[in-house]
């Protein structure tokens, strides 16, 4: 009460220093109203009420002291020497959060109180919080304000925990934390009454970050008001188990905790997963029983434990069909956390237990543990890669991802894998043999027109002229090719149209792309065996 009435001392009447101190004693669970109110009223007398910064409280000990060794009798009881301490302890704090600024106009009180704060003085973000909360001196901002003060609760402070009891009531962090800090037989009654007097009769657990917090305060590591954001980035981890912190924060040298600022320690499990099924809808070859065993994958993922859940790998004979593939994945979870990866750039160093793991690189761009991985063109994966590749389809040996640097374990089980492929060869077999496995159909010639179709839509998009017809008789003419030939021919016939400013793609537009490319005319099969010659 004594900070917060000194940093808004000019804004705040006497009617609402009554309300704030009122309002502190409720977050503080105090019910003595008779004693609350003589205690207000005593330190809001001579000499106490004149103490609103350090240079006024030394020159009040000044004083007291002169009379002292003068003789006189300063008649200081318990309660005024308390009241002292507590002004003594809050005029510090105010001096290190405004650097000994003296008139505190709005600007300065949100300008130094943000800084402080930002710079990790747990003081300065709970007193932020406060007047956030209720919009004093600073705009009101109750979301951001439960922000701070979750930061502070986690770091073990009491005045966090306190309000977010009472402003985050949903959350049963602050009496997990205060369970924890508070288990001693001396403090345990404490705990209790705060239970009580918040009429709280639901569920607490131990809080094992709030020991880890506690253990390195006591061994002076961390500062109980200075909020350490890369220790806590570790402490607070859910990836990492209770052991393997407190074997890495309270061993470890604070340079040595610094230098991991790129392993993601902080990734969240809040994030939900859902595939969107409807994008089957839009998938250009209405192909019902491979799209239904995707989507039955995709609900498998969201629905059960990852631990009965089996990687998707997709493996088709035509690069049109895998990227079509590709397409809905990337459709299907565009709300979900998504890296996408060439497997073909994949090397040894990539599956290492440190920073450079492809693994820890893409959760340090989405801090989500249900993150999903598509390693594309793993049809050029070599065969270490391969054998690296298969580990890491493992559960198990994802949930206990160990790391070299520093050795502690990981747990990745949350990663969902998917793999697409364009080719079938040995190592996407040894792939496929330990994934749900959808083995894609070649373009058939009743789907070729369609697959015409969605290929010049598409081009003709990329290239941002879409007034633009495709004759039938050209149409009919590209569905002889195959899909890498119909994309490199619609592609050339494009570029030409722009130019020309065409409005329409001719057969005779196709004809001359092909001469210009070189590529084949239509195909026809003779002779024994099936040969294949192009008109």
């Amino acid at each position: 009460y004594y900070l917060l009435e000194a940093i808004c001392d000019s804004f705040l009447s006497d009617t609402e220093r009554f309300e704030l101190y009122n309002e502190l004693a409720s977050i503080f669970c105090l019910s003595d109203t008779r004693k609350l109110s003589a205690l207000y009223t005593q330190s809001h007398k001579e000499p106490f009420d004149g103490v609103r910064d350090l240079p006024t409280y030394q020159r009040l000990c000044r004083v007291i002291e002169f009379a002292q060794q003068g003789g006189q009798d300063v008649g200081l009881t318990d309660t005024d020497r308390m009241i002292l301490a507590q002004k003594r302890e809050a005029m510090n704090v105010k001096d290190q959060i405004f650097k000994q600024a003296k008139n505190l106009t709005r600007e300065t009180v949100s300008g130094s109180l943000l800084r402080t704060a930002t710079g990790g003085n747990i003081r300065a973000m709970a007193a932020l919080a406060y007047l956030e909360y209720h919009g004093i001196c600073v705009s009101r901002d109750r979301d951001e304000a439960v922000k701070r003060l979750r930061h502070c609760a986690r770091w073990n402070d009491l005045f966090g925990n306190l309000m977010g009891i009472a402003y985050d009531p949903q959350n049963k962090l602050y009496y997990d934390v205060l369970y924890t800090t508070l288990r001693n037989a001396s403090q345990k009654p404490v705990f209790e009454h705060i239970c009580r007097y918040n009429g709280y009769n639901g569920p607490f657990d131990r809080e094992p970050a709030a020991r880890v917090v506690e253990k390195a305060t006591a061994l002076g590591i961390v500062q109980p008001h200075e909020y350490d954001r890369m220790f806590a980035k570790i402490a607070f981890s859910e990836v990492v188990s209770t052991e393997d912190k407190e074997k890495l924060l309270l061993t470890k040298k604070k340079d040595a905790i610094a230098s991991l600022t790129d392993i993601p320690f902080d990734v969240s499990r809040d994030k939900p997963f859902r595939f969107q099924a409807e994008c089957v809808e839009k998938v250009a070859l209405p192909r019902k029983q491979e799209l239904d065993k995707i989507v039955k994958n995709m609900v498998l993922a969201e629905r059960c434990p990852m631990q009965a859940y089996k990687p998707l790998m997709i493996v088709a004979s035509d690069e049109f069909v895998t990227d079509m593939y590709e397409d809905l994945l990337v459709r299907g979870l565009k709300d979900t956390p998504f890296v996408e990866i060439d497997a073909r750039t994949l090397s040894e160093k990539d599956f290492t237990g440190g920073g450079e793991n492809v693994f820890l690189r893409g959760l340090s761009e989405t801090r989500q543990a249900r993150t999903v991985f598509l390693f594309k063109h793993c049809e050029g994966l070599e065969e270490r890669q391969t054998e690296e590749l298969v580990k890491a389809l493992d559960y198990e040996y994802r949930k206990k991802y160990k790391l070299f640097d520093p050795p502690v374990s990981m747990d990745l089980s949350g990663v969902v894998v998917l793999l697409t492929a364009a080719a079938y060869n040995a190592e996407v077999g040894y792939l496929a043999s330990v994934c749900d496995t959808v083995r894609a159909e070649r373009i058939s010639k009743e789907e070729k027109p369609l697959m015409v179709n969605a290929v010049f839509a598409s081009r003709a998009e990329f290239f941002g002229y879409t007034d633009i017809a495709l004759d039938e008789r050209a149409k009919a003419m590209l569905e002889e090719y195959e899909a890498q030939q119909v994309l490199q021919i619609v592609d050339g016939a494009l570029r030409t149209a722009i130019v020309d400013r065409q409005c329409e793609i001719t057969p005779e537009l196709i004809r001359q792309t092909c001469r210009e490319q070189g590529v084949g005319g239509a195909r026809r099969e003779f002779g024994f065996m099936g040969g294949t010659m192009y008109a």
